[in-house]
């Protein structure tokens, strides 16, 4: 098992017969080596440079060399060389030591960071607390030290942001409009917040006189009055169409 970033120890390449007896070569062979990982690569013996072949030398039934990976997983490495049957070997890469914590759209560790987007009033949306390796590595789902709103702008507040009771996670809930951003704290890990999330307006639902009652004297009219379409929340609320209201007075 190797650590993502971490160098293997030897890996020992060995010629045999057909019934798994080492067996000297006569002449130098070329063996190539390939991987099935984007982040691995080979290393020469004494971990000087990377390498694509090894020569196997005359007289030798094994040669040595080393592999380096930075992807978690489980990739297949394989040593072939012309006229021999090429050998394979799964490898198991682990994420290093968690580097840093992001706010992200998955628990497992298969999501993203959070991206800006829209939430309309009154829904809601689940962010996870996710450390990752230097290599971007999923580590762990986490229980965040502190969840916060780092910037808020409008009518978001901190309250809009309920971490979860085991701290992994945290909802947004959208109330008034404005936009924030979210963060999960942990330790000294590094943060990256959430993308802005931008609270909009539900649907109209209510008729508002925004300006206080006034006192107003006989015959002389008042102050302007404003009257104001709103939503549930009391988020103003842009008409879609014409409409007419309505005045009467008691």
């Amino acid at each position: 098992t190797l650590t993502a970033g971490v160098v293997s120890s030897l890996i020992t390449v060995e010629m045999q017969d057909a019934g798994g007896n080492p067996i000297n070569t006569t002449t130098n062979r070329t063996i190539t080596l390939t991987k099935s990982s984007a982040g691995g690569v080979f290393r020469d013996a004494a971990d000087t440079a990377n390498i694509t072949t090894i020569i196997l030398p005359a007289g030798a039934s094994s040669t040595n060399y080393l592999y380096h990976d930075t992807v978690a997983g489980s990739p297949t490495i394989t040593n072939a060389a012309p006229g021999l049957t090429p050998a394979t070997q799964t490898e198991t890469v682990k994420a290093a030591a968690a580097a840093m914590v992001r706010v992200e759209t998955l628990a497992n560790g298969a999501g993203t960071i959070v991206p800006a987007q829209s939430i309309t009033a009154g829904n809601s949306l689940t962010v996870y607390a996710i450390t990752r390796d230097a290599f971007s590595n999923f580590v762990a789902n986490v229980a965040a030290d502190a969840w916060l709103l780092p910037t808020k702008t409008g009518g978001v507040g901190d309250g809009d942001l309920a971490p979860a009771g085991d701290s992994k996670s945290a909802v947004f809930t959208g109330h008034l409009t404005g936009t924030a951003t979210v963060r999960a704290a942990s330790g000294a890990l590094p943060p990256t917040d959430s993308g802005t999330l931008t609270v909009l307006p539900a649907f109209a639902s209510k008729l508002v006189i925004t300006t206080g009652a006034q006192l107003l004297t006989a015959g002389v009219s008042s102050g302007v009055i404003t009257v104001q379409l709103q939503d549930t929340l009391g988020n103003p609320a842009n008409n879609t169409s014409n409409r007419v209201i309505t005045l009467t007075s008691s």
